[in-house]
């Protein structure tokens, strides 16, 4: 996860961070250790507050809600 380059990239603190997105600064600091998976409502708070695309903080959870978000087609 990249989450942590780009926090620092804008010289944000955990803290900081966290008063931006909403989200913790514990939860912030688990999923920059590697202790947490981001849900994806975390990634978008999180991207959103730091100006980044969701897939950036978690390609997996991204990936899977893009898969998620189109329409299936069955014969």
């Amino acid at each position: 996860m990249k989450l942590r380059d780009a926090r620092l990239a804008r010289f944000l603190s955990h803290g900081a961070l966290a008063a931006k997105s909403g989200v913790s600064a514990a939860t912030i600091k688990k999923i920059e250790y590697g202790l947490q998976r981001p849900w994806l409502d975390t990634c978008r708070k999180l991207a959103d507050a730091l100006g980044v695309d969701p897939g950036y903080i978690d390609e997996f959870r991204e990936s899977q809600a893009q898969k998620m978000a189109k329409p299936q087609v069955t014969q």
